[in-house]
């Protein structure tokens, strides 16, 4: 997991961070997939909610439920948790659907 979560660009310590969450699949002693967020601290309401960063899984292990099962893992525990993507990725929108996520439109701002 280390290698995963550290790979270049790298980001040394990153696992070392109690917010963050890093789950991996893997097939033998190899990674397939993985699912990354953070706990972000509030102000308001509940403490903490997870902001799923990144979920990613090898392209021949794709549509075996993989992704699913590491959503799942990253999700569980947390009472509020959010995910961004783009309209028109339709396996990721899927995914979320059907994972009991609602669909939110709202604008995002870069900086």
């Amino acid at each position: 997991m280390e290698r995963l979560a550290e790979q270049v660009p790298a980001r040394p310590g990153l696992l070392a961070d109690d917010r963050v969450r890093f789950v991996v699949a893997f097939d033998g002693d190899g990674p397939v997939g993985f699912a990354f967020g953070y706990e972000l601290p509030r102000r308001q309401g509940r403490s903490a909610m997870l902001f799923v960063y990144e979920l990613g899984v090898d392209e021949p292990y794709r549509r075996r439920g993989i992704g699913r099962r590491l959503m799942q893992e990253l999700l569980a525990g947390h009472e509020e948790s959010f995910v961004l993507t783009e309209p028109n990725n339709e396996a990721a929108n899927a995914l979320y659907a059907s994972l009991g996520g609602t669909r939110v439109d709202s604008v995002m701002w870069d900086f």
